[in-house]
């Protein structure tokens, strides 16, 4: 596409970008590169890294950008299918529903998914990501790793989980100008994969890693699915977006107690305890030890699989605990006696101790209300107070003073560039080298593109006894 010189040469080049067929990463010049046991896009001629301005015209700099991230998306679908050896499942699956004339979507699947006796549940967060991606930023920008989903998917293979990919952004067929029946939105996608496959599937052991909106999206699932409460054993969120608020059950404010943990976006070192601002927030909280959303995902990786085989082996060790019960004797085994030890130490400190009050409580108002609005960064453009699920449809994109941002979650809120404006359709323009991410925090960012502000989150003190 030549470089245009006027408003009417730039419409007319925009119109023909926006036109012609969808094009291979290779067709546009780039190509990803092992550096470093890492795979980075760069330009096939010279080798450098992705560059953003090449044409004068900030729409067509865009335009071509979000082209390449629907390029990459092609190119992550094919490495799940060909490298991992996933299989595409097309839904929905009704003939009525599956029609020459009806859109279909698709999930991604192992072989085993439904044999295993583990199963592990990928769930991405919301905007332009599809499955296989946690944020597309990262993957052009810096790593194919570090943006993707294929570093758990191998982890998960390697330890014997079956995987499972929802695919829940993609929602609405462009040529037939209709939704997809049964994934409308995220939430309805994942109620329907479970209903229709993950139900049947033999594992014991079901766990779900969610990012971002994708805890909206496990938190849909388990006020929906009856069963889920009791199969999913364990959810690892990354700076996830849901919130469990004092008007939900008790049975799951009880099960985000005992099996999730939510790795937020911090200043503190990997798994440093967070306190919630929220009291009816019953979901552990730790560092996830980057303060960018975006990368949370990526950092968190060992230590989500070491929570899951915590919560995999109590539960084992639950199950044969119960078995020593069910003789109506003692059977003697160095378990039994530990657990029964430290149940007995738990009652005694429990009575010495007491309960925490006020615990959770904010330690002033003026903290409390700073932080009333979700906001989400990275590729996940979210916005709305807690207990919202869901994300107010048809807002133009506004970055606040406070670093928040907001609108419609069908946009990728993170661009390579530095002074990004968001333009009144949600599209992003700017320059590159720095990424647009703000936590969810006070954040202000500098005219060198570093972030500062008060951390959403405080370390948890520990009290002396």
């Amino acid at each position: 596409m030549a470089m245009g010189n006027s408003n009417t040469n730039t419409k007319r080049t925009l119109e023909e970008a926006m036109s012609k067929e969808r094009l291979s990463i290779e067709e546009y010049g780039y190509e990803f590169q092992e550096v470093n046991d890492q795979h980075k896009l760069r330009d096939i001629k010279t080798g450098k890294n992705f560059k953003f301005d090449v044409y004068r015209e900030k729409e067509l700099n865009q335009q071509r950008y979000e082209e390449i991230g629907e390029a990459i998306t092609e190119y992550v679908y094919e490495h799940l299918e060909k490298m991992l050896k996933l299989k595409r499942v097309h839904i929905p699956v009704l003939p009525a529903d599956a029609g020459p004339n009806e859109p279909k979507g698709f999930f991604f699947m192992s072989e085993n998914a439904l044999k295993s006796d583990k199963l592990m549940i990928l769930i991405h967060g919301s905007g332009v990501v599809r499955a296989g991606q946690w944020a597309r930023s990262l993957i052009i920008n810096n790593s194919f790793e570090a943006g993707t989903m294929v570093p758990y998917i191998e982890r998960a293979k390697e330890e014997g989980f079956g995987v499972l990919i929802t695919n829940g952004n993609h929602n609405y067929d462009e040529k037939l100008h209709k939704c997809i029946k049964g994934s409308e939105n995220p939430q309805d996608h994942f109620v329907y994969v479970w209903n229709n496959f993950i139900k049947k599937a033999k594992a014991k052991h079901i766990v779900i890693v969610a990012h971002s909106f994708g805890g909206v999206v496990v938190l849909h699932g388990l006020r929906n699915i009856k069963e889920a409460k009791e199969r999913i054993k364990a959810v690892a969120f990354t700076d996830s977006v849901h919130s469990v608020g004092h008007y939900e059950s008790s049975d799951i404010k009880q099960f985000f107690k005992e099996r999730t943990r939510n790795w937020v976006s911090s200043r503190e070192p990997l798994d440093t305890p967070i306190r919630s601002y929220y009291k009816d927030d019953t979901c552990e909280l730790v560092s996830a030890g980057t303060t960018e959303h975006v990368w949370t995902s990526h950092c968190a990786k060992d230590s989500v699989f070491s929570f899951f085989k915590e919560k995999l082996d109590k539960e084992e060790k639950g199950k044969d605990n119960d078995k020593c019960a069910g003789n109506g004797s003692r059977c003697g085994s160095d378990d039994c006696e530990e657990d029964d030890q430290e149940g007995l130490k738990g009652d005694e400190q429990q009575l010495e101790t007491g309960p925490e009050d006020g615990k959770m409580e904010k330690e002033n108002s003026k903290d409390e209300g700073s932080e009333n609005d979700n906001m989400v960064t990275g590729d996940d453009p979210i916005a709305g107070t807690p207990g919202e699920e869901t994300v107010q449809q048809g807002k133009d994109n506004m970055v606040t003073g406070d670093g928040l941002i907001t609108g419609t979650p069908g946009e990728e809120s993170v661009q390579p560039g530095k002074d990004n404006m968001l333009t009144g359709d949600g599209s992003i323009t700017g320059t590159p080298g720095e990424e647009s991410v703000q936590q969810e925090k006070d954040n202000m960012v500098t005219g060198d593109g570093s972030i500062t502000g008060t951390p959403r989150e405080e370390t948890v003190q520990q009290e002396k006894r």
